[in-house]
This record gives C-alpha cells, structure tokens and sequence, in this order.
C-alpha cells in the first residue's frame, strides 16, 4: 500500500492565534473518509507553531522567511507528497467531511473545488455586515446554496485543486494576497482564472465541504472595511480586468446599498493608487522598505 496521502493540507501562518490553531489542526486530525498530511508553513516571530506541530505524526512544519500568503502557499504545494492539495487558513475550522467532499469532486474530473466558509462572528457584526452578500464576500464568506455547481472562482481559505490537472498553473501569484503584511488581495481570484481557462479544467462549489472562518471584532470595524476596501481597489489594478460582481442569491438587499455605499469611494482611491504603483513597477516590494522610499518619490 502506498504511504501517499489522499490529499496535502497546507496552512499558512503568521502571528496567528494560537488557540484558532490549535482547533484548526484538531478539526483537521478529525476528517473522515481520507488519507491526509498537513503542511504548516510558517513567517511568524514565535517557535509556538513549530511546537505544536511536534505533537502529531502527520503534521509537518516548514519555516519560511518573507509575510507573503502566495509564496507560503506556493511552498506547500512544493513540499506536498499528493496530487491534490488544499488550503485553509489558521482561523478556519473544517468540518468533519470537507476533505472527503473535496476529493469526490476532484475524483470526479474537477481541476478545482471549493466549498461554503461560513462566518464563526467574535462579535456582534453591525447590520451593512451581517445582511449583505457583498460584505460577506469581502470577508471572504461565501454559501451558494446546496447543490453542487459549476462557478467561476472560490475562496483561499476552502480550496482545493489537482496538480496533474493544472499543471504549470499549479501556482499562485506571489505579488497577490497579503503582501508583506498589507491588505493585498486577489491571489484566490487570479488562480481559478488561469484554472478556468485551461482546456477541459472545470471549477466546482461543494457545498457539503465546509469551514467555518472566525471573524474577529477588528474586521468589523469601520477603518478596517475601509483599509481593507482601498487595498481592494489596489489588488484589482494590478491583477488586471474588471471587478466580478458577487454572484448568489436575488438582487441587492439594503444592507449591500449601505455596505457598497461605504466601499466604492476607498476601492477607486486604491484603484488609483494601483495605477502609480505600476507605474512605478512596483509588486512584490509592496510594504517593504523599497516600497515606502519609492512610492513617496515624486
């Protein structure tokens, strides 16, 4: 018998909470119906992810330097031993069955899959949250009913995809999401396009495949939705194309109104943002030093 998993997990940390972890990793010890490794890579300023990893047989750590998601996502899928890999992220609690519904799917031809990130609220969200599919998809919530479907795009922190499948397109863009600690994003998104446009590749919501993602009281503060709007603008400037519009359910509620309302001014501020980092060639570099002295030069 093979000594392959069925499938790699790998999570990227930073300076995350310990205790999230440590329920993510036990949710992950607890799946059912497969054969899986984990991949823990980590940038933080602590050794307390490495010592948790030591505990368990099937968990394995790798320490990275740099705070860019995509690059730590781009390790795990290098050091993963199986032909399907799946992300999460450390504030995320899979249910029992998500890895086993991942991998029919993939079983099944699907290139990617993805399915429902439900929110775990910390706090009591204000209203132009709670109600709005627009705020939900900005904290990267997502639930397109129960049946299993074709879609265009799903979220970082519930994917998972075959490597045979994608190829050379295995691999996420290292200047998108969370560069150096800044609110960049856009790497999910850009992945299942290049993914979408290979010939008989296929990107499927399982909705029986859940996680659910805890939201902490700060990213439901105004400066946060507003910081975390402005760097949407930027990320879409530089990935390229139009915005996607959220797609599930009927209509715009008013809670989107106010939510959308609240969010288009900072986005276009960032959109133009975008436009002079590019002209200044700058990606990778955003919120390192070179970044700071080079966007402030006239």
């Amino acid at each position: 018998m093979s000594d392959v998993p069925d499938i790699t997990v790998s999570i990227r940390c930073v300076n995350d909470s310990i205790p999230q972890f440590r329920e993510c990793i036990n949710a992950l010890l607890a799946q059912e119906g497969v054969t899986c490794e984990t991949w823990i890579i980590d940038s933080s300023d602590h050794e307390e992810f490495k010592a948790i990893c030591a505990e368990y047989d099937t968990v394995h750590y790798c320490r990275i330097p740099g705070k860019n998601l995509c690059e730590g996502r781009n390790k795990g899928v290098e050091l993963s031993r199986s032909d399907y890999v799946a992300l999460t992220d450390p504030d995320c609690v899979p249910c029992p069955i998500w890895l086993k519904s991942l991998k029919e799917q993939l079983d099944a031809g699907a290139g990617v899959v993805g399915g429902q990130i439900v929110p775990r609220w910390l706090a009591k969200p204000p209203y132009y949250i709670r109600e709005s599919k627009m705020a939900r998809a900005h904290l990267s919530l997502r639930s397109l009913g129960t049946d299993v479907r074709e879609v265009d795009r799903v979220f970082g922190a519930n994917i998972a995809f075959s490597k045979s499948a994608l190829g050379e397109e295995a691999k996420f863009r290292e200047d998108l999401d969370r560069v150096n600690g800044i609110l960049i994003g856009g790497g999910d998104t850009e992945f299942c396009e290049r993914a979408s446009a290979l010939a008989g590749s296929k990107i499927v919501y399982v909705p029986a495949a859940s996680v659910e993602h805890q939201i902490p009281p700060r990213r439901l503060s105004f400066g946060w939705t507003l910081k975390r709007a402005f760097y949407g603008g930027v990320s879409r400037t530089w990935r390229g194309g139009r915005p996607s519009p959220v797609k599930g359910g009927t209509g715009l509620s008013l809670a989107d109104m106010i939510f959308g309302g609240l969010f288009v001014v900072p986005y276009m501020v960032g959109q133009l943002y975008g436009v002079r980092l590019k002209k200044k060639g700058l990606g990778s570099a955003i919120g390192t030093p070179e970044f700071n002295e080079r966007v402030d030069a006239p």
